[in-house]
C-alpha cells in the first residue's frame, strides 16, 4: 500500500491519474471509488465535540514542559555517547582525559 502511495496511485486498487492538477486531488478513485478526503470527515466529527478537547490540550501542555526537564540529563549523556561513537578519542584526547580524571580523584 505504501509503495502505491509513493507512486501517486490509489492505495486500495493501484489506479493512477488521481490528481486533476499538481495540488488538486480527486475526491474518489476513478477505479474503485475509494474516498480520499477522509480528513474532512474526521475534522467535522471532531469539531462537534469541542468540549472534549481541553483535557488533551492540558495534558499536552504539561507534557511539553515536564518531559524535557526530566530527560535533559539523559539527552546529554546519550548525545555524548553518540559523539564518542562517531568521533573516537585520539591519543592526545585520551591522555588529557586520564590526567583530568586523576586530578579530579586527588581533589576529592
Amino acid at each position: 500500500m505504501l509503495a502505491r502511495g509513493v507512486r501517486k496511485r490509489c492505495p486500495r486498487c493501484g489506479t493512477g491519474h488521481l490528481f486533476r492538477s499538481w495540488f488538486k486531488m480527486r475526491d474518489r478513485c476513478p477505479g474503485c471509488g475509494y474516498l480520499f478526503d477522509l480528513g474532512v470527515l474526521i475534522f467535522k466529527e471532531a469539531t462537534g465535540h469541542v468540549g472534549a478537547w481541553w483535557p488533551y490540550i492540558l495534558v499536552a501542555a504539561i507534557t511539553q514542559v515536564t518531559v524535557p526537564l526530566i530527560f535533559y540529563p539523559f539527552s546529554k549523556t546519550i548525545w555524548a555517547a553518540f559523539d564518542l561513537l562517531v568521533m573516537p578519542l585520539d591519543a592526545v584526547d585520551e591522555a588529557e582525559a586520564i590526567v583530568a580524571a586523576a586530578d579530579q580523584r586527588r581533589s576529592e
